[in-house]
């Protein structure tokens, strides 16, 4: 579509204050020169005559798929066009020139949606953003609890600073097979409590139970009435070993704490691939509603090539993929020939490791020809199935 007088352009530091006064104007929560600058964030705009009217601003991270595989992602928070230039396509055309000037400093981008039925949520998927990830909200009234386990506690961004190192190794000890999160840092819950948007909304606490070796685990909560008015505890992260015990500990911790705190009840949210989500449900915690995780793969076919690369013995294939958005395309020169037909949204899937192989081609999602098993092992190897968990830090 051609827009008159419009242009897209990347985000440069001579926009800050008009992307800052932009935000004054949407409905999402107003961006600072702190916010902006410690969340590393940047934008694709849309301008008028020199006058910025629309923004899809993002906030660079690096995403776990799990086992240690990074992926550069682009997040979005707090789209927004002008009143009077909506349903012009400039939304669209925003979207359309991401890629293009992020592609050398992402690989994918993301966004979170919290209605299937809304007007965003399918405007996005018409833009392609694929492979929906539910997340659940739960919650809990609280109750008074006679709970007597001594647990630690610290409430400020400069002490989350001090235990940064044994939260992060308590966090990678027991959250790092899983994917789908901004990979962790020992200055994350420092960085959260001090620099996010919602800061000025939100009363940041660590409650953690220790051991010999410092923290054993932990659960990142912040007590806030926004939005509903509802005065809760949201549950951001609960890092626990599998272990019944240690996790009843911590949850009667967290919840003798609430009970101190006068909170009417307790929050997390999780997604249906996340082991805790039956165990909150099978401790009184009841379904409040949902919310997805949508996304797109920038270049696919180069992130499938790289991987096949970094993967001893691939030489021996050639590989002819076929997918409805990328036609056929062949690659290497092997002597062991194999066809791989599958549907573009599985194939990003696969990349970004949510695709079991083994089912997918169970039910034919996956189909390949000339099966070589020792291809289909390459595939679990280089992108086997994680799960995916959701942690409420990341969007607070």
């Amino acid at each position: 579509m051609v827009l008159k007088d419009i242009e897209i352009e990347k985000y440069s530091k001579k926009y800050l204050d008009d992307v800052l006064k932009l935000s004054e104007r949407s409905i999402s929560t107003s961006r600072t020169p702190d916010t902006w600058q410690a969340n590393n964030m940047t934008a694709a705009l849309a301008l008028k005559k020199g006058e910025l009217i629309g923004a899809i601003p993002m906030e660079k991270r690096t995403l776990s798929l799990g086992r240690g595989s990074p992926l550069n992602a682009l997040w979005i928070t707090g789209a927004h066009v002008d009143m009077e230039y909506r349903s012009q396509g400039i939304g669209s055309s925003i979207d359309d020139k991401i890629e293009d000037f992020f592609s050398l400093e992402a690989e994918s981008i993301f966004v979170f949606r919290d209605d299937e039925k809304s007007d965003a949520y399918r405007w996005y998927k018409k833009l392609g953003y694929g492979s929906p990830l539910p997340v659940y909200s739960l919650n809990r009234s609280i109750e008074p609890t006679e709970w007597k386990e001594r647990y630690q506690l610290w409430d400020s961004a400069e002490k989350f600073e001090g235990i940064g190192r044994d939260l992060n190794l308590c966090f990678q000890r027991y959250a790092g097979d899983f994917g789908g999160y901004p990979q962790r840092t020992p200055s994350y819950w420092r960085d959260k409590a001090a620099n996010h948007y919602y800061k000025d909304y939100y009363k940041y606490y660590m409650v953690a139970l220790t051991g010999s070796e410092g923290i054993s685990s932990y659960a990142f909560l912040g007590e806030t009435s926004i939005r509903d008015g509802v005065h809760r505890l949201d549950i951001f992260e609960f890092i626990s070993s599998n272990d019944e015990k240690e996790k009843q500990q911590l949850l009667s911790s967290l919840s003798h704490f609430a009970h101190s705190l006068k909170v009417k009840e307790i929050r997390v949210r999780l997604t249906l691939q996340d082991p805790d989500l039956q165990w909150f449900l099978s401790n009184s915690f009841g379904y409040q509603g949902s919310f997805y995780i949508l996304g797109k793969l920038f270049s696919p076919l180069d992130q499938f090539k790289r991987g096949l690369e970094k993967k001893k013995g691939t030489e021996r294939f050639t590989i002819a993929l076929r997918t409805p958005d990328l036609g056929e395309i062949v690659l290497g020169s092997g002597a062991s020939k194999v066809h791989i037909y599958m549907d573009h949204g599985e194939f990003q899937n696969m990349l970004l490791c949510r695709c079991d192989i083994e089912n997918a081609l169970k039910d034919r999602k996956l189909c390949i020809l000339n099966k070589d098993e020792g291809f289909i092992d390459v595939l679990k190897e280089i992108w086997g199935v994680t799960r995916w968990k959701y942690f409420h830090s990341d969007f607070i």
